[in-house]
């Protein structure tokens, strides 16, 4: 995964990029579901460096994953499998569960975790898969399986994070979708400040979501035949 596509997913998923460590554990996730190899496999992991944070930090991915961010993952995955014209293959293989029929397992069952209860727990607390796994009497790497598997939806940020994060333009490709914002701007002839009046996002904003959808702005009123609009026949 390329550092801009990285960027690009955390611009359209609201993803703060961190300073670099954060995409680093991103591609060791990716590698790991892909392959199914440990950390220590993973193309440039170096045994004689202090490894001990790098190989701590996949543990909170689980915590910081939403949905968003899950899915664009997962499409990322699903696009390298393409891209080396592996066709038929899943993203993630697993075993079928015909396999353990009749078994006593050893451990909790993360099927018995009750996913929206998690999902509360682990927006509460500093170490939050810890806290979670002692309040539903189960254990850390159970916790940790169900958030990869139902990520929590991201809690609502402060102004100041919003921003940070892209999760304001976020929020606002998903109200205003390409082909809505063509139709308020192109064919309506709505100004950013009319769309701004309309759905609660500053002029900023829309811009930069203009400039997303390729959508060029108008100088003016005398500039709607230029930038796409039909003049009217006879």
């Amino acid at each position: 995964m390329p550092h801009d596509r990285w960027k690009d997913i955390c611009r359209h998923t609201g993803t703060l990029p961190g300073s670099g460590l954060r995409e680093r554990i991103i591609r060791c996730y990716l590698f790991q579901r892909i392959s199914g190899l440990p950390p220590e496999a993973v193309p440039g992991y170096d045994p004689t460096r202090n490894e001990w944070r790098f190989r701590a930090e996949p543990a909170r991915f689980a915590v910081f994953q939403t949905p968003e961010l899950s899915a664009a993952l997962a499409e990322e995955a699903q696009t390298f499998l393409t891209d080396q014209r592996i066709l038929d293959e899943p993203v993630v293989w697993q075993p079928p569960l015909a396999l353990l029929a009749d078994l006593e397992l050893p451990g909790p069952d993360p099927a018995q975790i009750d996913v929206a209860h998690l999902h509360q727990l682990v927006h509460q607390r500093k170490n939050p898969l810890q806290h979670a796994a002692h309040t539903l009497g189960t254990s850390f790497e159970a916790v940790r399986h169900v958030l990869e598997e139902h990520p929590a939806p991201a809690t609502p940020p402060t102004k100041n994070a919003a921003r940070a994060t892209g999760r304001i333009r976020f929020t606002a490709r998903q109200e205003i979708p390409k082909d809505t914002f063509s139709r308020f701007y192109l064919h309506e002839h709505r100004s950013l400040a009319q769309i701004s009046a309309l759905t609660g996002f500053s002029s900023s904003i829309l811009a930069a979501l203009a400039r997303e959808y390729g959508i060029r702005l108008r100088d003016g009123p005398q500039d709607y035949k230029r930038c796409g609009s039909v003049e009217r026949s006879g």
